[in-house]
């Protein structure tokens, strides 16, 4: 009896499983693990369909420097230089891109 519970509690879970990200949104230059790394339901913006919620695996630690307040004005327009150049490699506009990253 116990037997039969334990299988089908087993196969329940394995029945519940959530689909993973297959990569992660991080700098093109890492090539260590992340540090500092998070799972979150993607944008609307970002979606495809409004059915679709995907989940998407993000590296803050990569993107840090973007949601810091700039000091100076060097600083910030460095910080936009950034944010424009990263948003073109990833294909989304720099709103997408800040959207994604913060939590």
């Amino acid at each position: 009896m116990l037997y039969r519970w334990i299988t089908l509690l087993l196969m329940t879970v394995s029945m519940c499983t959530v689909a993973m990200p297959e990569q992660c949104i991080q700098l093109p230059t890492r090539t260590e693990p992340c540090p500092h790394l998070i799972y979150k339901k993607m944008p609307r913006s970002l979606q495809a369909t409004k059915q679709d919620e995907p989940l998407v695996c993000v590296c803050l630690t990569d993107f840090d420097a973007l949601l810091k307040v700039p000091k100076n004005e060097v600083e910030r327009v460095r910080q936009q230089m950034a944010l424009r150049q990263l948003s073109e490699q990833m294909q989304m506009t720099p709103n997408q891109l800040l959207e994604l990253v913060q939590y």
